[in-house]
């Protein structure tokens, strides 16, 4: 879920997973994975500069994030280019007192432009990738809504 000023702003679109995991009273594993193709959800309007949240929903911390954005995508909807590397921090997300999810903070630096956000997200039982896609307000625009 990317998230702006605690707001839900865009759900994600899975792209794939792997998981992997041990039936109780078992000792055979399971493993599912999926594939899928290239999608993005519509752009979510964001201004440049704000503190922005992809949430995982787990209360076990990822063991890696990676988030790349890329100004384009090509008629098959892949990436253009070589994607930029966001940086980011994890903050936990607590309910009464105990860890629900963890949170991907980051900001959106350059005004003006798309964010296609390929989310790559590895547990301990497997990983999942998503896409996000977001478009920063032109300046001129973004000074102008403020006043």
């Amino acid at each position: 879920m990317l998230r702006v000023h605690g707001d839900n702003v865009q759900r994600g679109r899975l792209i794939g997973y792997c998981w992997s995991y041990r039936e109780p009273g078992s000792d055979y594993g399971v493993t599912e994975c999926a594939d899928g193709t290239y999608s993005w959800p519509d752009a979510a309007k964001l201004h440049a500069r704000t503190r922005a949240s992809i949430r995982f929903f787990k209360a076990q911390a990822p063991k890696s994030v990676r988030l790349s954005a890329y100004k384009d995508v090509g008629r098959d909807n892949r990436p253009k280019g070589e994607g930029e590397r966001l940086a980011y921090r994890l903050r936990p997300v607590e309910s009464q007192g105990e860890v629900v999810a963890w949170d991907a903070v980051f900001r959106l630096r350059e005004w003006g432009r798309h964010y296609y956000m390929a989310v790559s997200s590895r547990w301990k039982e497997g990983d999942a990738f998503y896409n996000f896609h977001a478009k920063t307000f032109d300046r001129l625009v973004a000074l102008l809504r403020r006043t």
